[in-house]
């Protein structure tokens, strides 16, 4: 399949940044970025959406990752737009999955990969600060983005997500369980227990039940 030129993406990008939650729900912090974008600040837009996204903010990453790849208010860069973009998408940002495919499909493989290896460093950072919500994009990004998909890790991530009702894991965790072997997947509970006993021994040590 021929390549799109890389012009062709921004062209393709209909629509503009998302608002968010509902005005009434959305913070200060979200609307002011959002209203110097719309007054034609879009410095200012992206370091408020730059420090939102680093929260944790959906909305905040798809916004910053279209602004990467406009080159508004800094320099184009698709490498970081595709890695916002994804943690939009982990954020399960609607509008992420069609922004983060077209970016995808414009970077080389090894651009892709390297993100890939950002995201997984990240997220189990993340996981390791006490938060299991990114227990899942691990198991997403192992399964979706990875150069080399590892099924019985993404089973066992999503094994452990499972554990603390994190949205959509047990759906992934079932659809990958009927996926493998009953050996692999013994050997991604037996990984899970692993990943567990790590979680439970930090910040998670609460959830555990100790």
């Amino acid at each position: 399949m021929r390549r799109l030129a890389p012009h062709i993406l921004s062209l393709a990008v209909v629509g503009s940044l998302v608002s968010g939650a509902a005005p009434a729900q959305s913070t200060p912090e979200f609307r002011e970025a959002l209203e110097a974008y719309q007054d034609g600040d879009a410095a200012r837009a992206v370091m408020g959406f730059r420090t939102l996204a680093e929260q944790g903010d959906g909305a905040a990453q798809f916004n910053l990752a279209l602004l990467f790849l406009k080159g508004a208010g800094l320099p184009r860069n698709d490498r970081a737009a595709f890695y916002w973009a994804w943690r939009a998408r982990l954020n399960t940002v609607p509008e992420a999955v069609a922004l983060s495919d077209m970016i995808g499909r414009i970077l080389p493989a090894e651009v892709v990969a390297d993100v890939a290896g950002q995201l997984f460093e990240d997220l189990k950072a993340d996981v390791a600060g006490g938060k299991a919500d990114a227990m899942l994009g691990v198991a997403r990004v192992q399964i979706t983005l990875s150069p080399a998909p590892d099924r019985v890790e993404a089973l066992a991530w999503a094994t452990l997500a499972s554990a603390f009702d994190v949205a959509g894991a047990r759906a992934l965790r079932d659809a990958l369980g009927l996926e493998l072997s009953d050996q692999d997947r013994l050997a991604a509970q037996a990984r899970a227990q692993e990943l567990f006993a790590d979680w439970c021994a930090g910040p998670g040590a609460e959830s555990c039940g100790h």
